[in-house]
């Protein structure tokens, strides 16, 4: 995982899981906090956080779906783009209905979105290396577990405006975003090619065990 063509795709990977963390660990700590900020009561706000998983294993199962169809590359950049334009429509007043069907897409893509990312990295390595990985690659990213409600934390003690809370926070979906085409390239770039020390390892016909 660490040596040509896979070094750049594995921290790139690694980045891209940890703001994944960031934004599950980061959003469901502080959704109903950031709402309140906006002047929706303590109820509605709640209300938020349980639409925000709703939308997070509904989407998250409809758009593994559809990278199943079309490759993960596509379906990742679209859910870290929802759930950015998602994140900065919540700042704004609007009727109750419209603003749950907005945290529900935001749920699919900044919430739903780490699934595909575990399958993409599957996608993208040999055999022999998948598993480790994935391993790495979450085991990195429970950094952006970490930061995430300090990150949160860190917005609501700023005292900004009540739309700056929600633009800050929608920053690590739009670096998501731009992680997922970055790595896009790479990952087709990669496809059959194994490192030496691996190649010596893969598998032959009529060697299998």
């Amino acid at each position: 995982m660490l040596r040509p063509p896979y070094r750049g795709t594995t921290l790139m990977f690694c980045a891209m899981a940890a703001l994944s963390f960031l934004l599950i660990f980061g959003m469901n700590t502080w959704l109903p906090r950031l709402m309140q900020t906006a002047d929706y009561p303590l109820q509605d706000s709640q209300t938020f956080l349980v639409l925000l998983n709703l939308g997070a294993t509904v989407g998250g199962l409809a758009m593994a779906l559809l990278a199943d169809r079309a490759g993960s590359r596509g379906p990742i950049t679209a859910s870290f783009a929802l759930g950015a334009a998602a994140i900065v429509a919540m700042s704004a007043q609007l009727p109750l209905p419209v603003l749950y069907g907005i945290v529900i897409v935001g749920g699919c893509g900044a919430v739903g979105v780490q699934g595909l990312i575990n399958v993409y990295i599957s996608r993208s390595y040999p055999v022999t290396a998948r598993g480790s990985a994935v391993g790495v690659a979450l085991g990195v990213g429970r950094i952006g577990a970490i930061a995430g409600p300090t990150f949160g934390g860190w917005i609501l003690a700023a005292g900004l405006e009540p739309r700056w809370n929600f633009v800050l926070f929608a920053v690590p979906a739009v670096l998501g975003t731009a992680l997922a085409l970055a790595v896009g390239g790479r990952t087709s770039q990669n496809q059959g090619c194994l490192a030496p020390a691996l190649r010596a390892k893969e598998p032959t016909a009529g060697h299998t065990k």
